[in-house]
Formats: structure tokens, sequence, C-alpha cells
């Protein structure tokens, strides 16, 4: 059945929406504004199956929706009550050359002199701003951040920005970020539980200038900040890392979008979270107050504004400056959870006066592991090396401290096993993997060879590692006798935290270190010795 196409023309673009239905006349939808898109593709109209030519108008709270009526003749039958209609040209004609001559041409579609190819009605009574009870638009903004919400947010929306739809399916109020300064915004909000426009509103962005923002680290001590972030609504915390370690996080800050710069500094139990403030001027209109971000060099203020006291130091003008966000966390204290290391050769346990939940833990200022419950032993740590470690609690969001730990040299440098006291003949070198497993058959196991001072020849590079727990072990086999052997070097020991550390000492080293003590079986009647063989397992017969 064929029609005058919609005439758009009379409609102000930037307040009209295409609105589709499915072929029965349900399931409303706002398409896009008509400057976003062509006329949608399906579901706006199709007269020969009923389907009506729909747009809707916003201007704030003012909501309209209309229906297209292209041209038509109609005939009332007043014996069957049907209304018999063909849509026409302004010529009179149908498409299909159908005789018209009992039809009549409806008056509306003639204006003075004018022949109207078809005009729009208003589906509903008009929505406005004075109608009582009626749901209506809310917009509030600060900085870039613009938070969209009604008068009575009520299930699940559709949100328009400039006319093209950016967000459906949301609840309000709705925060929207990333919006430029200086620019004005048509936000527009559709009701997809009502199923009804509810109305827009231009909102323009004021301008903070954060490109004048500079923060400034260099008053830390990069060995004890760390880089904390959070999500756009101040959710979300996460430390990243230590600064001298980890480059500066993508969502570190945006003053634009009020996501500030945050670290935390650690000193052992001293825990302290800072906010950086840039340096800036404000004015107080209309019970806001409006600030603008302004270069550090800036010291007097635009007309109106005020630079406020605190940027100025005895005579120096500052960029910006550093305040504490919470309370000192200290070892002082009472009943706050405290850091607690223990190091046994090169393994650190990690853990808390009241380990709860999990936690992340750093070594150096790098993120070692997240996600883990404590204690946490950290691994394959250096002899003599100092290690900065660091807990934040994932549970409380809280850095819990750091801890300085020296891993202590077992000086496995001082070993040399022994062989001179068995015979190569029935003595064979035994092997095991790193874990202690994996033990070399006595039909694969290598016999023993020794130069004429008793040192061995021809030792495995795998047969022992004393830094890494892999001992020295043989295997003699005599007259059908088979005993495994294995080798204690000369070391003195101390008992620090339940633990005891053990250092391997020179052969000719007679007097323990401060503090630790040479075991009596290293002495033999009158005899040091380098270090001796026990045997690890009971007597075996063949």
């Amino acid at each position: 059945m064929a029609c005058y196409s919609p005439d758009m023309s009379g409609f102000n673009v930037e307040n009209t929406y295409y609105v589709t239905y499915d072929k029965d006349g349900n399931n409303e939808q706002i398409a896009q504004r008509i400057d976003r898109m062509e006329t949608p593709k399906s579901g706006w109209y199709d007269y020969g199956n009923k389907v009506w030519a729909n747009v809707v108008t916003v201007n704030g709270d003012a909501v309209t929706y209309w229906t297209w009526i292209p041209r038509y003749m109609y005939n009332a039958n007043s014996d069957t009550k049907k209304v018999e209609m063909d849509f026409v040209d302004l010529e009179g004609n149908t498409q299909n050359g159908k005789d018209l001559s009992t039809l009549k041409l409806s008056d509306a579609f003639q204006f003075s002199s004018e022949k109207l190819k078809g005009y729009w009605v208003s589906k509903y009574e008009l929505q406005d701003i004075a109608s009582a009870g009626i749901e209506k638009i809310q917009m509030t903004s600060k900085g870039s951040r613009v938070t969209v919400s009604t008068t009575a947010p009520s299930g699940r929306y559709t949100i328009f920005i400039n006319g093209a739809k950016v967000k459906t399916n949301v609840e309000l109020p709705l925060v929207i970020t990333g919006l430029k300064g200086n620019e004005q915004y048509d936000i527009c909000v559709y009701s997809e539980t009502s199923k009804r426009m509810i109305g827009n509103y231009i909102q323009t962005v004021p301008d903070l200038h954060t490109e004048n923002i500079e923060v400034d680290l260099s008053g830390f001590n990069p060995e004890n900040t760390y880089y904390v972030t959070y999500d756009s609504n101040g959710n979300n915390e996460a430390v990243v890392g230590r600064i001298d370690k980890t480059k500066q996080p993508s969502n570190w800050y945006s003053y634009a979008d009020q996501i500030w710069a945050n670290v935390v500094t650690v000193n052992g139990d001293a825990v302290t979270y800072w906010t950086y403030i840039p340096r800036y001027e404000y004015v107080i209109e209309d019970e806001y107050v409006n600030v603008k971000y302004i270069k550090s060099d800036q010291t007097t203020a635009d007309k109106g504004y005020t630079i406020p006291e605190t940027f100025q130091f005895s005579s120096e003008k500052l960029k910006g400056y550093w305040v504490s966000k919470y309370e000192l966390q200290d070892t002082a204290s009472s009943g706050i959870e405290k850091i607690k290391m223990s190091s046994r050769e090169q393994k650190v346990t990690v853990s808390t006066t009241e380990p709860s939940g999990t936690y992340s833990v750093f070594v150096d200022g790098v993120k070692r592991a997240s996600n883990v419950e404590l204690p946490y032993v950290l691994t394959d740590l250096e002899e003599n090396k100092q290690y900065d470690i660091c807990v934040y609690s994932e549970k409380h969001k809280r850095i819990i401290g750091n801890y300085i730990q020296t891993v202590p040299s077992m000086h496995t440098e001082n070993i040399e096993v022994d062989l001179s006291g068995f015979n190569p003949d029935c003595t064979y070198y035994v092997t095991y993997d790193e874990n202690g497993n994996n033990e070399t058959t006595l039909e694969n196991c290598t016999k023993i060879e020794l130069d004429a001072n008793g040192k061995p020849t021809n030792m495995p590079k795998n047969w022992y590692d004393y830094s890494k727990k892999i001992w020295a072990n043989v295997v003699t086999t005599n007259n059908n006798l088979i005993t495994y052997w294995t080798y204690i070097p000369r070391y003195e020991y101390v008992i620090e935290d339940e633990y005891i550390n053990v250092k391997y000492i020179k052969s000719d080293q007679t007097m323990a270190d401060k503090g630790y003590t040479i075991p009596d079986s290293f002495k033999f009647n009158s005899e040091n010795l380098k270090g001796y063989w026990v045997s690890k397992y009971e007597l075996q017969s063949n």
C-alpha cells in the first residue's frame, strides 16, 4: 500500500528521536536521534501492515509522541459499520488505479491553499514540567562527572548523549565520566520499564584545566612509597607496586573525573596513606564551589577566584601538596595487625600477628603474590641479600607494613665432601632430583674414583648442592651388604624464633661464631672433623 513517506522537515533534529514497534504495536524502542542515523531498517513504519511511523520530541521535561498520518481518502459505511480507506497522492490517485469515487478526502489534508502529503498528530497527552507527580529527569555534575537520575528512579533505563545511544538496561542514578571540559552535552533518558521518554537535559561540563596538574613525588622515599589506585567510584583499592619499581599506572589519577592521586608510605608498621592536592583557585557560585586547577607558577588568582593560602609555604609557592588521608597507623597502636617475619636458610616465612583473609606480598616493591593466605613462604632468595618485604591485606584494604629481611648465608662454599674413607671398589655415587626424589638405582650408579690424595675425580654435576638441600649420598656394597650414606658437613647453628638456622663452616674453624654452637659430633677424641658420614637406612643384606 503506497503512501507518502513521513515528512521530518518540521522537527528540530536535535530534539527528535525515532520510535519503533514490532508488527503488533508492542516492544517500543527508541532508536537514535534523527540526525544520528538514517531511518531505522525495521520497525519504524509499514503502512501496508498497519505499522505507523512514530517519533518523540524531547525538550527538557516536555515530551511528546507523534504519529505520521499520510494523505488518504475514506468512506464510513453506516450499514457495515466499517471504514473504507486508501492512501492517495496530491492528485487524488492511488498507486493501483482503484476507483475512489465513493471516497472523500479528509479536510485535515488542506492547510489554507496548500495540499498536505500528510501530517503529524500527538499520540498522547503532552507531558511537561508542570505535570504533577510525573517522573522527571535530574542531573548533577561534579567536574567532568555527570550523575544522571530522575525524581523517582525505578527499573531500567536507556541513556542517549547528543542523540547517540550510549547505555541500555541500566539503573539510575548513573555516573557518566570522560566528558570534555567546556563542551555542551544533550543527555536524554528513556524508561525501559514504563516505556516512555523521561526527558533530556543540556549539560555544560566546566573546564577544570586539569592539563595544569603535575603530581609531585619528589618528597617521598622511593623505597618506602607505593602507588594506590581506585576505580571511577572511589572503590576497589589496589596497591600496584613501589614507585621506583613500577611504571606509573594509567588509572592512577584523573582529576577531571575526580580520581585523585594516592600513595601509601610504609616504614615497618608505620603506614600512612596520602592524597595529592594540586594547585587550584576557586569561586563560590549558587552555593557550589567551582574549582579550576592552575599552573604551578600562577601566583595571582583570576578575576573572581581565590587561591587558598595552603599553597603558600613561607615565601615559597607550592605546586601542590600531599595530605594524610587517614590517621597514622604505627607500632604503638594497640590491637592493630602487625607484620611478622622469620627466615630459615633461603626461605622467608611471611605472616602477621593476626592473619585473616587473603593478602598480597611485595618483594622489593614488586608484587610477588596475590590472593594468598598467611603464613606464606618465599623461596629462591639469595644468601646475604637484603629484601624489602611488604604485606597488603586484601580483606581489610590496607597495607599491614613492611620488613627489611636479610637472608642468612649458609656458607656452602666451605663444604668439601670427604670420600677418603671409602673403598672405591665397592662405593657408588647416589643422586636425586631437586625435590629429593628419583633416586638412581644401584645398577645405574657410577663407581667413585679417587686420586692419590683421596679426592674424587669423577663427581657427578648434580651429586649435591647444600644450598638447595641436595645432600651428598653414596652407597656401599660389601659381602652382599648394602648401606646408604649421607654426608654431614661441619656446621654451627643458632635457635631463633623456634627455627634452627644453620651455617656451614670451614673444616679448620674450631670456635663457633657469636651466638652459634658447633655440635659435639664434629669432635672425635682430640680431632676436629671436616664432616662425617651417617648411615641413612637400616643395614640391608642381599
